[in-house]
C-alpha cells in the first residue's frame, strides 16, 4: 500500500496535463510534458523498487519548474514553489527507502 505513494506526482500530473490535453492541445508542449511524465513515472517504479537513489529523476521535474520560474518573468503563477515541493518531496521519499533498506539490512544481519 505504501508503494503508492511514490506514484503520487504521477497520477496528479497526468491527469492535470490530460485535462488540458483535452480542453486545448494548441498551448501545450507535448514533448515536454512527456519527458516530465516519463520522468516521474521512472522515478516512482524505481523508489517501489527500493532504489533510493531513484528520487534524483523527480527532483530532475523540480530542477525544471524552478528554472523555468527564472526565466518566464511573465509567468502569473510562480512555478518555482512547486519545484521546491517536488525536489522536497522526492528528498523525503528517497530518505524514506534508503532508511528501511538500512532497517531491514540491520534485522537481516
Amino acid at each position: 500500500m505504501i508503494k503508492i505513494m511514490y506514484y503520487i506526482p504521477f497520477i496528479i500530473y497526468a491527469s492535470f496535463y490530460g485535462l488540458i490535453f483535452l480542453v486545448d492541445t494548441e498551448n501545450l508542449n507535448i514533448l515536454s510534458v512527456c519527458i516530465s511524465l516519463f520522468l516521474y513515472y521512472i522515478s516512482g517504479y524505481l523508489l517501489s523498487k527500493d532504489l533510493s537513489l531513484a528520487g534524483l529523476f523527480g527532483a530532475l521535474n523540480g530542477l525544471y519548474y524552478i528554472y523555468f520560474s527564472k526565466m518566464a518573468t511573465h509567468q502569473i503563477f510562480d512555478y518555482s514553489l512547486i519545484g521546491y515541493e517536488i525536489i522536497f518531496y522526492y528528498l523525503c521519499c528517497s530518505l524514506f527507502v534508503l532508511y528501511t533498506n538500512k532497517k531491514v539490512k540491520k534485522e537481516l544481519s
